[in-house]
């Protein structure tokens, strides 16, 4: 869905998916406060496109952001093992 909907790479999807199921893990374990919805993945997914392919860049504007600092540091970390420093 996201590749056709943001129109990037599979690949791409790909990681954001797996990074949206491991922010999903973390909420369920307790570590964070707030987990990511589909809106937010494809928003992600526009902007990091619009960012040249920076979809890290994308995933803090549409998600991290918006987070407590507590759960924007845990969730900047997971999203630094998917998607590079």
């Amino acid at each position: 869905m996201l590749e056709r909907k943001a129109k990037i790479p599979e690949a791409k999807a790909k990681e954001l998916v797996t990074f949206a199921d491991r922010v999903r893990q973390s909420y369920d374990r307790g570590e964070i406060t707030n987990t990511i919805g589909p809106r937010e993945l494809l928003y992600a997914a526009k902007l990091g496109a619009l960012f040249g392919g920076d979809f890290k860049a994308g995933i803090m504007r549409a998600f991290i952001n918006k987070m407590p600092s507590t759960s924007s540091v845990a969730v900047s970390e997971i999203a630094d093992r998917i998607f590079g420093s």
